[in-house]
């Protein structure tokens, strides 16, 4: 596989410590095969791909992505922020945040700096960073709603 390194145990535990020491909780990597791109971005997928010969096959991408490894933190994908248990470092909106944010908005809220999970009701939205008065939103031109 092109520019896909898998991880091993020794990488995940660090990558968990990370994700403790950031979002209070720890995410279970043995269910998944866990790859890292030279962007450091991380991609998860079912362990039955081992099983697969990929030697002869052209892959641009593999799984979901995950999270980003940011040099000041981690900051989890949409989707791996669903997956993924936070138990602090969790921004619950309103509802004119939420719109705000689902336009691509960044949003004007005091918050403690660094990489914050988003939550309206009971979903959660993605990652943002919190620069301590307003959090940069992140959300892809592709993924924003229209209201």
């Amino acid at each position: 596989m092109r520019n896909f390194e898998l991880l091993n145990s020794k990488e995940i535990k660090k990558l968990n410590k990370q994700l403790k020491e950031q979002f209070d909780s720890e995410f279970d990597f043995k269910e998944y095969l866990t790859f890292r791109t030279p962007r450091d971005r991380i991609y998860i997928v079912n362990k039955e791909f081992s099983k697969i010969d990929s030697s002869k096959l052209k892959i641009n991408n593999i799984g979901l992505y995950f999270l980003s490894i940011m040099g000041d933190g981690l900051r989890l994908s949409i989707e791996g922020s669903q997956l993924f248990k936070a138990k602090k470092n969790i921004l619950e909106l309103k509802k004119s945040d939420f719109e705000d944010w689902m336009t691509g908005q960044d949003v004007n809220l005091e918050f403690e700096k660094g990489y914050v999970l988003l939550k309206y009701g009971n979903d959660f939205l993605g990652c943002g960073k919190s620069m301590g008065n307003k959090v940069l939103n992140y959300v892809p031109k592709p993924r924003r709603v229209k209201f």
